[in-house]
């Protein structure tokens, strides 16, 4: 992403509420020492409904900052907050298969894995 389009999606973020149906909610993921944006971590959250309630998470971090635990911490507090704001039932996940540390992360969250096919993984996490 340009520094520009960064610009607009956080600005687009920020003018959503924060408890908005049938949108992508993203946080930037800042490394306050450094005073820089790493990485960011988001959900997208479907419209009102009948049934569960299923987030669909996301996250990325700039490479040179993998392996540090910062995704881990910043998910960590990120999902908790996502279940609550949006009384979700269940989280979602997916990545390729050969991104081990995206799918390591994943379980060391609690998600299990739900599924493997097609040189995809899929995880969820569960309310409880």
């Amino acid at each position: 992403m340009s520094e520009q389009e960064a610009s607009a999606f956080v600005s687009e973020q920020a003018r959503r509420g924060t408890d908005e149906r049938g949108a992508w909610h993203g946080r930037v993921v800042e490394l306050i020492a450094e005073r820089r944006v790493i990485g960011d971590v988001g959900i997208w959250v479907p419209p009102e409904g009948s049934g569960p309630v299923v987030g669909d998470l996301g996250f990325q971090f700039d490479p040179r900052y993998h392996g540090q635990g910062y995704a881990i911490e910043a998910l960590g507090a990120f999902v908790p907050v996502a279940f609550r704001v949006f009384a979700l039932d269940r989280v979602t996940a997916t990545c390729r298969e050969e991104n081990r540390s995206s799918w390591h992360l994943m379980e060391r969250l609690g998600m299990r894995l739900q599924s493997a096919s097609d040189g995809e993984r899929g995880y969820a996490l569960e309310r409880d």
